[in-house]
């Protein structure tokens, strides 16, 4: 139980911290978002890209990545009851906070505010892809078991354990059907274990989904150049 214990250590600290800044409805919420920062540093934690580890051995090792920090973050604001929501562009995670007064994104890893024409521009979100996805609006509750599922697919993936990734994967598809994320790793991980069809069908499905998603492009470009299809492998390339 010492991954909790470490858990319940942080909502502690975090809590006593916030409540000494005064009264949370008073406060400057980005001030509240740095206190909890600095409470995860306090602890060790440190912020690490793609670890593959399940939330319990990332507290345990205090590594978490965007999606663990995005959850513990999360986990604290209910214990505090401020009104703090998960959200995601492609490959990455982050913070809403919307209090009924002020809206505006957290990035962790800036530790300021940030609209979201920066993760339109960075991430190239045209209108439509944002109305077909979950991206850019806060993630429901049950929403967030999706991310845990695509995460330990990730944390899978990365262990090389490709068909317990693409299980988790499967299931998080469950509740991010228009996520062309998902369907890309489906791909990557059907092409490496020889499942070609599947592959080009995943690959597709991403770029339906997505059409300005190159590396899914990229990635069907190679499976016909490899099989000898170089006229169709140009199409995509």
């Amino acid at each position: 139980h010492y991954a909790y214990d470490i858990l319940d250590s942080i909502l502690f600290n975090s809590n006593r911290d916030i409540k000494k800044m005064g009264d949370i409805a008073k406060l400057d919420p980005v001030k509240i978002l740095e206190t909890i920062d600095k409470t995860l540093v306090e602890f060790g934690i440190s912020k690490v890209y793609n670890i593959n580890q399940s939330y319990y051995y990332g507290l345990v090792n205090k590594q978490l990545d965007c999606d663990l920090l995005s959850i513990t973050y999360k986990t604290i604001s209910e214990r505090l009851n401020f009104s703090l929501y998960i959200a995601t562009a492609p490959q990455h995670v982050m913070l809403i906070w919307d209090d009924g007064h002020e809206i505006f994104y957290f990035e962790k890893k800036k530790k300021k505010k940030v609209e979201d024409d920066y993760y339109k521009s960075y991430f190239n979100l045209s209108e439509r892809i944002i109305k077909n996805s979950s991206y850019l609006r806060k993630l429901t509750t049950k929403e967030i078991d999706g991310l845990i599922y695509e995460s330990i697919g990730t944390a899978n993936k990365l262990r090389g354990n490709y068909i317990k990734s693409i299980k988790s994967y499967n299931i998080a598809k469950e509740y991010f059907p228009s996520e062309p994320g998902i369907h890309y790793n489906l791909g990557n991980l059907n092409q490496a274990l020889g499942d070609i069809d599947a592959a080009i069908l995943d690959f597709n499905n991403a770029i339906s989904l997505n059409p300005t998603f190159h590396l899914a492009y990229y990635r069907l470009g190679r499976i016909y150049f490899e099989s000898g299809d170089t006229k169709k492998s140009i199409t995509y390339f």
